[in-house]
């Protein structure tokens, strides 16, 4: 059974259209499916925190969402292709950490797409935030200029 059918239509559209909240300028993601449509090995990476690392609960899952997207963009999407993953996920990290890991592994990883989601474990005061802009702005300025896809997660609406 899909997520799909089991909420029913009107609050399946109801989800989709909360879910997204800014698309921004889409030339970097282009960029990607450009990547895998032309079967070019493309590189993304996974950033955050226990959800990232694959945890819930205390309990290590199967398949974090890294894992899904990668299986997604390496055998689905257009068949086999080229897709080189890196999990940064470190439970109970937040953007501070990710800083850290931008310059020590992502730099040198040269990704083409970053999955990020702090919004767990990155506090909602003036220092979040700061934190949280310096690490998007560090990613978007790396050379090899990746697209972000940041993630956020809300336990009440």
């Amino acid at each position: 059974m899909t997520i799909k059918q089991k909420l029913g239509e009107a609050h399946y559209e109801n989800l989709l259209a909360s879910a997204l909240l800014h698309t921004s300028h889409s030339q970097r993601i282009q960029h990607v499916t450009e990547k895998l449509q032309h079967n070019e090995v493309l590189r993304f990476v996974t950033l955050g925190g226990s959800i990232t690392e694959g945890l819930i609960a205390n309990k290590k899952v199967a398949m974090p969402y890294g894992n899904l997207i990668y299986d997604f963009l390496s055998q689905k999407l257009y068949g086999p292709r080229q897709v080189e993953y890196l999990n940064l996920g470190i439970s109970c990290s937040f953007a501070l950490l990710g800083l850290i890991l931008t310059e020590s592994h992502i730099r040198d990883f040269a990704p083409d797409l970053v999955i990020i989601d702090f919004s767990v474990n990155e506090t909602l005061d003036q220092g979040g935030m700061i934190r949280f802009e310096s690490l998007i702005r560090s990613l978007l300025n790396l050379p090899s200029q990746p697209a972000l896809i940041i993630l956020t997660l809300k336990d009440q609406a």
